[in-house]
């Protein structure tokens, strides 16, 4: 809803779920709107303004899904502090008493952070930073994540799963 005004109205009137991303201005200054006095904290608060909003056009919270956005009018620096306070950011919408949010999405395939954490340039050589990061949200305690390599990271968010949340597929 924050680029498009009839965003929120429409989803309302046709009872889908709605991902509700932070982010800071647009693509063309994102990057240096990127102060935060806490970065978890800051996001928290401007999204769940935003889910405010959400609410008051309707959009009940059990259709809204929370992203913090890692990598929009984030640094890298931020980035991986997002990544460390999974468990905040998800408390804060997902968490007992304070349910603003049905679920969590965590989006870092592929970010600038991964790559600079791995020395590596090339999105297309990040897989493995990815799977951590595919880790480490199931860890924080997301919900869903956002992909490239689909079924490789299948796999990382199963054993993930089985490891954090006590899943198991029995299924052979």
């Amino acid at each position: 809803g924050a680029f498009d005004e009839a965003m929120l109205p429409t989803v309302s009137q046709m009872r889908v779920p709605l991902v509700m991303m932070h982010t800071r201005g647009t693509p063309l200054d994102m990057a240096r709107r990127a102060v935060y006095a806490d970065v978890t904290a800051d996001i928290c608060s401007e999204l769940a303004a935003r889910v405010a909003l959400a609410e008051a056009a309707g959009i009940p919270p059990w259709r809204l899904i929370a992203d913090p956005g890692i990598g929009f009018a984030k640094t890298p620096e931020q980035s991986l502090t997002l990544m460390r306070e999974l468990p905040r950011f998800v408390a804060s919408f997902c968490g007992e008493g304070s349910v603003r949010a049905a679920a969590t999405l965590i989006g870092a395939s592929r970010k600038g952070f991964v790559g600079r954490a791995l020395g590596q340039p090339d999105p297309l050589q990040r897989q493995w930073g990815n799977a951590a990061t595919v880790c480490a949200a199931i860890a924080g305690g997301g919900d869903m994540v956002r992909v490239h390599e689909v079924e490789e990271m299948r796999q990382v968010a199963l054993m993930a799963d089985a490891i954090y949340r006590q899943t198991f597929n029995a299924e052979w």
